[in-house]
């Protein structure tokens, strides 16, 4: 599928594989979404709202080494490798296009009492996550806004600090689509609260 027949929109930015080891060979930013081509020829159109980005990094002797996956609503996954060249740049436009997508209809929900989720396994409901209008649904509990003291990105993890407990609620970000746009919505919600 072309993306003129996806109907991405005008053609912003590309990105490549500079050493030719991933699945993934190059990936076009457009106003509606993304294109990406795989070694085989084989090329896929996801938009916006479709796409779901996960970001993960390690770290060796003191060098940070960023992944990123993709995957479409379909399922798909594509992972790209962080040496590509501009890599950083590539998911800052993407985490940017995500949240503009993303967020404005996950308040409206939250607004009308529907929680967005982020993570979910009917198989394994300690790993939900979701946000709501009463707080971080964590696993099968609720943190309400009120007791969560802050709520940050660190060391590969979300962390949830909560007033008078000792313990943060910890979450694995590199399980969270779209991270960036989960961390939008709740910085948006607690500060209203």
């Amino acid at each position: 599928m072309t993306a003129e027949q996806a109907d991405l929109g005008a053609h912003g930015r590309s990105y490549g594989d500079t050493r030719g080891k991933d699945f993934i060979q190059r990936l076009d930013v457009f106003e509606n979404g993304i294109a990406v081509r795989a070694k085989d020829g084989t090329c896929l159109a996801i938009t916006w709202p479709e796409l779901k980005m996960y970001e993960s990094a390690t770290s060796l002797y003191g060098n940070v080494s960023h992944f990123y996956n993709f995957e479409d609503y379909k399922g798909h996954n594509f992972p790209i490798n962080g040496s590509w060249k501009k890599s950083d740049e590539m998911a800052q436009v993407l985490r940017v296009a995500i949240a503009n997508s993303w967020v404005p209809g996950a308040l409206s929900s939250i607004a009308e009492g529907r929680p967005w989720i982020f993570v979910s396994d009917p198989a394994k409901p300690a790993y939900k996550l979701a946000l709501g209008r009463e707080g971080i649904i964590f696993g099968t509990v609720t943190l309400p806004w009120e007791h969560i003291q802050y709520i940050r990105l660190s060391s590969g993890n979300l962390v949830i600090k909560r007033h008078r407990k000792f313990r943060p609620a910890v979450y694995p970000s590199g399980w969270i689509p779209n991270v960036y746009s989960f961390m939008r919505i709740a910085q948006t919600l607690h500060a209203d609260r």
